[in-house]
């Protein structure tokens, strides 16, 4: 849900700088044109996000394509709810991470399951219900004991 971080951190920033006192940027936008005009040192590593949260959001948490991504990510979140509640789970296994669930609110881990012959080593996610992380933790420390792996990588010297 970029949408949403980006239109919070935008408008929370923004507020934070605001009240500041002294020396120093009020708003993103003053921190886009400190970080431009010093770009040796201060975009060592760009600002992609930074120019997103600018130039993309209105900086107000009152904006209809914020409140309408509020709105989807409920939706997702009543999903995810109904998917535990129905199934009676404590944790799903994915074989892919999933960047959303742990933006609307569902920790997740992944660790490693195997290797490949090459050792690469072959992993997965695990999700936990919203705010649960302690019961997350449990289960997959369990897996981890079950599956009785200690990976190790094959180091090479460059």
């Amino acid at each position: 849900m970029p949408d949403v971080t980006d239109s919070e951190f935008r408008q929370s920033l923004n507020h934070y700088l605001a009240g500041r006192t002294g020396a120093g940027p009020r708003s993103v936008a003053e921190i886009i044109a400190f970080n431009q005009a010093n770009p040796a040192v201060m975009l060592r590593y760009g600002q992609d996000r930074m120019l997103i949260c600018e130039n993309e959001t209105t900086g107000t948490l009152t904006d209809l394509r914020y409140l309408r991504t509020l709105a989807l990510r409920e939706a997702e979140i009543k999903k995810m709810d109904r998917l535990f509640d129905e199934n009676r789970l404590d944790a799903v296994l994915r074989i892919s991470f999933s960047t959303m669930t742990p933006l609307i609110g569902f920790p997740s881990i992944s660790i490693p399951i195997g290797q490949k012959s090459n050792t690469v080593p072959i992993g997965s996610c695990w999700i936990g219900r919203r705010f649960d992380e302690a019961r997350l933790i449990s289960v997959v420390s369990a897996a981890q004991r079950m599956l009785g792996l200690s990976l190790q990588p094959q180091l090479t010297a460059r």
